[in-house]
């Protein structure tokens, strides 16, 4: 996948303080804890994509877990959803405490860039897209990026509520799924609000962070969440279209294939895919060794039909993903799908 930095778009929204005036601020000061910033709830229809890189501009995409969720500089967290349609129909970004708008973007459109648009946007320094900085007060700040176009609801120097519409999750500036960019800012600061300490810090660390309330996201070292059946070839951007999933299939139909994509790959994972005929016989399959540690990994496996055509019936589709946690010890995930061939 192409990720970006956004450390020059952020630029244009945020404002760095002296060293002076951060020595000073640093005495002891009450600020508010932050509120979870989507409608949506952590692993049941929203996923952590990417974490904020700790120790940014080393080379490395280290994830506050020490893994690799996350990409080299990255200073943000990544909330996205699965599908472009979910993002059409409307997911709201909300304001995570009480503050007052600095500053909005607006105007770019909601799709997948080509090359030389990314090369537009960028030079153009608007990697972010459609986006909003929050002032919350003592050197605090949230930023929103890959707003969806025209969702904006608020305006420079509006006050918010914490809870409050501000927009929806949308695919504006350079960004290759649908989801929102949320970066805490403190004194000039990245702030991981998973930790609530800055990006300089090394990883591992385990706190409740800046958020109100607990936000669980121990389970998002490895997701397993999308797949399905399609008679087509797709590719990664493919799958954020709810129509690479095909619950039906003709009977002359010329390829039979399952697909699924998992959130925190890592490198030695053992990979088994499956599908099954009607006959509840082995139909395909594949057997894969993670070659790297991705923050996303896509794969598919079936066949080209040629003659005669498919059997009529009910096709099971299912992927298991092992890892081995020590000498010993390992962990296991599932996901199963089914498509009815038509006769």
């Amino acid at each position: 996948m192409r990720f970006i930095a956004l450390l020059l778009s952020l630029s244009l929204f945020t404002q760095v303080v002296s060293a002076s005036e951060s020595t000073s601020l640093a005495k002891v000061i009450k600020r508010p804890a932050l509120d979870w910033p989507v409608d949506c709830q952590l692993g049941q229809d929203c996923w952590i994509y990417n974490y904020v890189d700790m120790i940014p501009d080393d080379e490395k995409a280290t994830d506050r877990f020490c893994g690799a969720r996350t990409y080299d500089g990255h200073k943000g967290t990544d909330i996205g959803i699965l599908t472009i349609q979910e993002m059409e129909r409307g997911v709201d970004v909300l304001a995570p405490a009480d503050g007052i708008v600095k500053k909005t973007r607006d105007g770019d459109i909601d799709i997948i860039k080509t090359d030389e648009e990314i090369e537009n946007i960028k030079a153009q320094r608007k990697e972010c897209g459609n986006a909003v900085l929050i002032d919350h007060g003592d050197g605090l700040e949230t930023i929103y990026c890959h707003l969806k176009q025209n969702s904006i609801v608020v305006k420079p120097s509006s006050k918010v509520k914490a809870g409050d519409k501000i927009a929806q999750i949308g695919l504006s500036g350079v960004t290759e799924f649908p989801h929102l960019h949320f970066g805490v800012i403190l004194r000039g600061e990245i702030i991981d609000p998973f930790t609530n300490k800055p990006n300089t810090k090394e990883c591992g660390a385990t706190s409740k962070g800046i958020w109100s309330q607990k936000i669980d996201d121990t389970n998002q070292r490895l997701i397993l969440n999308q797949g399905g059946f399609t008679d087509e070839i797709i590719d990664l951007n493919d799958i954020y279209n709810e129509n690479s999933v095909k619950e039906t299939l003709p009977q002359s139909a010329q390829k039979l294939l399952f697909w699924f994509s998992y959130l925190g790959a890592k490198k030695g994972d053992s990979i088994n895919i499956e599908i099954f005929n009607p006959n509840l016989k082995l139909f395909a399959s594949q057997q894969i060794i993670q070659d790297k540690t991705r923050a996303q990994q896509f794969y598919y496996t079936g066949k080209k039909i040629s003659s005669p055509p498919l059997q009529p019936g009910v096709y099971i589709g299912k992927v298991t993903i092992v890892r081995q946690i020590k000498e010993g010890q390992e962990e296991k995930w599932s996901f199963e799908s089914t498509v009815t061939v038509l006769p």
